[in-house]
């Protein structure tokens, strides 16, 4: 995470949390963070020395006035007048993972051989929440190489419960004997 998007997520954060916007923030983040992924063009645009202040203001509202909160406008617009429009997505990225801290909120990727039942999913988050004490947001991915079990990734830590695994333990056990 670089300096700067930590310093501008922690800002918006901040002045979120004070307005008491801070979850509209997330949800509305959630919703748009995708655009500034799928449209590299236009971090070249907000970043381009040719285009003026205005023309960048313009781009910016045109695409997000009416669907995103005055503030978090112009945090677009803050952050692409110091140049660092770069790092937009980054700082949006941030936002969340701050959000998510503060509200003692943690998201966990499941990853299964199947798509996983949702009574599965609320057991495993009933049982992932008890043992944490936070609240859990379960995201299931599929690997179709998986033999079978799961392997739980959270926090920049890993649980792996899969057949794979177990096979390699009961292997690595029986090269000792």
């Amino acid at each position: 995470m670089s300096k700067i998007a930590n310093v501008y997520a922690n800002s918006l954060f901040e002045i979120s949390l004070e307005e008491k916007i801070d979850k509209q923030i997330k949800e509305e983040i959630s919703q748009i963070s995708n655009v500034f992924n799928r449209e590299s063009e236009l971090v070249k645009v907000l970043d381009a020395p040719m285009i003026s202040k205005e023309e960048k203001d313009a781009v910016l509202d045109s695409l997000f006035t009416g669907k995103v909160n005055k503030y978090l406008l112009n945090f677009f617009k803050v952050m692409t007048d110091r140049k660092v429009a770069m790092y937009i997505n980054e700082a949006l990225e941030h936002y969340v993972d701050i959000y998510n801290k503060h509200y003692n909120i943690e998201k966990v990727i499941a990853t299964t051989a199947i798509e996983m039942s949702d009574e599965l999913k609320n057991k495993l988050i009933e049982k992932l929440q008890k043992v944490t004490g936070k609240t859990i947001l379960l995201q299931n991915q599929v690997d179709k190489n998986m033999l079978g079990g799961v392997i739980l990734k959270f926090n920049d830590a890993q649980l792996d419960d899969s057949i794979a695994m177990k096979l390699k333990n009961m292997k690595d056990e029986l090269a000792k004997i």
